[in-house]
């Protein structure tokens, strides 16, 4: 039903070739992959439904920030999905799917220790700006 395989740039992926409740399996923690893929095999549409219901970010704490593909053999089964994915892929080992997480890691925010979001791209802008604000309010 499951199973997390490593991509050439280092990424692990969580592969469901079946509906799987991810919060659920004690084996895997949030750390243990970077993206989710719904492989081809003999899935329903009602299963695709409910795979992309269970790794919804809103539902599963594990699937928080993780990038969720669709093999593209399944999009004419999926093709009223397209809005809450991030793509369909033709294979495992599609560089979309490390460009993805790749580009979700860089954008995420990191807290600093005044306790503000910065981006790794913007840290510079948010350091200046925070000085500034602060002799403001003072």
């Amino acid at each position: 039903m499951y199973k997390i395989k490593t991509l050439s740039s280092g990424y692990k992926v969580l592969c469901l070739d079946g509906v799987v409740a991810v919060d659920e399996i004690e084996d895997i923690s949030a750390a243990d992959f970077d993206a989710v893929y719904v492989e081809y095999g003999s899935i329903s549409p009602t299963e695709i439904a409910l795979i992309l219901q269970k790794t919804s970010p809103f539902v599963s704490k594990k699937c928080r920030m993780k990038p969720r593909f669709i093999s593209s053999r399944l999009k004419e089964r999926s093709l009223s999905f397209e809005s809450v994915i991030d793509g369909y892929v033709t294979d495992i080992n599609d560089p979309q799917i490390s460009e993805r997480i790749e580009g979700i890691q860089y954008n995420l925010p990191v807290w600093n220790s005044m306790r503000l979001p910065t981006y790794p791209a913007t840290l510079s802008f948010y350091s200046s700006n925070y000085v500034n604000m602060h002799c403001l309010v003072i």
